[in-house]
């Protein structure tokens, strides 16, 4: 079976004593225009986000199929293009930017360009 998957970075801030719901989503929304600007999400991800599972990998959350994320998450993957980073949601989790990374790999077959066995002759 052959699942839909994706490849997302995110931001995970809290809202807490000191940045309630709209100073984070502010802050949040800064951080992207930060980014769209040339700022690299990998390193801002490094430095703030309050995830400590994926903020040491720059916010990657690697490969995921559907059903992975919390239906908040996965609503806005499923809206974004390629390398586009969201306006800042809330989830159960606190709020985030996310950016839709990389497309997922070919799963076609024969490999593009020829034969599946190219040390044979005659296959192509």
């Amino acid at each position: 079976v052959i699942e839909n998957q994706v490849r997302a970075r995110h931001i995970l801030l809290l809202p807490n004593e000191i940045m309630d719901d709209a100073v984070v989503k502010q802050r949040l929304k800064e951080v992207r225009a930060d980014i769209l600007e040339g700022d690299k999400f990998e390193s801002i991800a490094k430095a703030i986000s309050e995830d400590p599972g994926s903020a040491v990998k720059g916010g990657d959350l690697g490969w995921a199929g559907p059903g992975t994320f919390v239906p908040e998450f996965e609503s806005v993957l499923e809206q974004l293009a390629i390398e586009e980073i969201s306006e800042p949601f809330r989830s159960p989790f606190g709020w985030n930017p996310y950016r839709k990374t990389t497309p997922p790999p070919s799963r076609g077959y024969p490999p593009a360009g020829g034969s599946p066995f190219p040390f044979l002759r005659g296959f192509d």
